[in-house]
């Protein structure tokens, strides 16, 4: 099974830097947080992080204009039942995923049953 469509729980600096990488990768991204505040501080990181690359040269305007697209933010769980692979967040301290039991089904286990 290809993946094409993915989720990031999470959407702080490791969470935003995922996502951006995936959808640098060509893939549609979903980005789920608990507040819409912590949504635009994501699109926030990204944003900068895509000027930076704009700027180096790596990457063109239209490209990251391209990249910045593939993403959505979203505080809805719900927003996940369509994707191939929900990347869950690791608790920063302990190194411990942080499922909660409502996306187990899709992000804690090998298969979307």
């Amino acid at each position: 099974m290809a993946i094409e469509r993915v989720g990031v729980v999470g959407f702080g600096q490791m969470g935003s830097g995922i996502a951006q990488v995936c959808a640098m990768a060509g893939l549609d991204v979903v980005a789920r947080e608990i507040d819409q505040q912590f949504i635009e501080r994501g699109f926030s990181r990204i944003d900068s992080s895509l000027a930076r690359v704009v700027k180096s040269g790596k990457v063109s305007e239209d490209d990251a204009k391209k990249t910045r697209g593939r993403i959505r933010g979203t505080t809805a769980l719900a927003d996940f039942k369509d994707r191939d692979l929900v990347m869950p967040r690791r608790n920063g301290r302990t190194g411990s995923r942080d499922c909660t039991s409502s996306i187990r089904r899709w992000s804690c286990s090998s298969s979307r049953s």
